[in-house]
């Protein structure tokens, strides 16, 4: 087999495949070899909805001959030298075992290898970043922690309170992450993460994927340029080898979605209380300008280019990822 010498790119989250499947095609012409497919219901559920989710992923990923189900880290390789797109299952929110721990272990039968703790609000592990008081880890969570990392699932903090991350970082045994967390220092925004934040997944080998949702990187009207501002600072703070890349395209913006669609949709999550009335920007909104599909990821790649070595370049593409999920999986 001739092997590729490109480096390896890898989008830790993607809800948007999950309800698009059809975007594969738009993944792999933008360069992308893997994907974080994020399992419905996105912001988490009951045990019975998240079994749901992730078996009909599954099914999707079994009848694509263009995707292939990542079970292993040898499976980022031959999706990439099959030219398919390789899909790794992605939990944003571990409300999904209730308050039994024994339900991480068929999450994990079903293909899941990354979870987050919590998505925005509180559950039953920790605090969400919208949470006004965050009391850190529950003790089911510092259980759910220690399991995850027998099982072999990455421990994701996006999306948490400050407390409950750090205690999560502080206490797994292995690399946490967050798989798509934008920089308070380069943009305020109550879903970034701190330069503490930053530094302790670092100090513990993690990695902070960077996204380019929108909301979350920088002010109307959102450039590439912006995107790289944030994995630049990460670079700069703790190491080149510390950032990578989540740009967490959803359906929830512009082609996918109309201005009409955009606003209901955004006012309904606001009045369910897991976002805030300025989280959003005004329909209708887009991905940063040049990269308003996965398609055009090659236009971010071109653009990190222009700050980062070969070497470098790679790494925040798709090694650091590589390294994390070797060390835990």
């Amino acid at each position: 087999m001739e092997y590729s010498t490109d480096p390896l790119f890898i989008d830790a989250v993607s809800p948007l495949f999950t309800s698009l499947p059809k975007t594969a095609k738009q993944y792999l012409a933008g360069g992308v070899h893997a994907i974080g497919a994020t399992i419905p219901p996105f912001h988490g559920g009951s045990f019975v909805q998240g079994v749901e989710g992730a078996t009909k992923l599954r099914q999707t990923l079994e009848a694509n001959n263009e995707l292939l189900f990542v079970e292993n880290i040898d499976d980022f390789r031959k999706a990439q030298e099959s030219k398919r797109l390789g899909v790794y299952l992605h939990a944003q929110s571990l409300q999904f075992i209730e308050d039994d721990i024994d339900h991480l272990y068929t999450l994990r039968l079903l293909g899941v290898r990354v979870a987050q703790i919590a998505y925005n609000r509180g559950n039953m592990l920790g605090a969400g970043c919208h949470e006004e008081n965050d009391a850190g880890l529950t003790r089911l969570g510092r259980r759910a922690v220690a399991r995850m990392n027998e099982l072999g699932i990455v421990v994701d903090l996006s999306h948490c309170g400050m407390r409950t991350s750090l205690e999560a970082i502080e206490l797994s045994q292995k690399p946490s992450i967050f798989s798509h967390s934008a920089c308070k220092a380069v943009y305020e925004h109550t879903r970034n993460i701190t330069d503490a934040q930053i530094r302790a997944v670092a100090a513990k080998g993690g990695v902070v994927g960077i996204p380019a949702l929108s909301y979350f990187v920088g002010p109307q009207p959102v450039t590439v340029g912006d995107v790289v501002r944030h994995v630049i600072h990460v670079a700069t703070l703790v190491g080149v080898e510390h950032v990578a890349l989540g740009p967490d395209y959803f359906t929830g913006v512009f082609p996918y979605e109309s201005a009409e669609e955009q606003s209901k949709n955004d006012r309904e999550a606001i009045d369910s209380g897991m976002w805030d009335e300025d989280d959003f920007f005004p329909a209708p909104t887009t991905m940063p300008k040049g990269i308003e599909t996965p398609a055009q990821l090659g236009v971010l790649k071109l653009e990190l280019g222009k700050h980062f070595s070969p070497d470098e370049l790679a790494m925040v593409l798709g090694g650091n990822w590589l390294r994390v999920f070797t060390a835990c999986w």
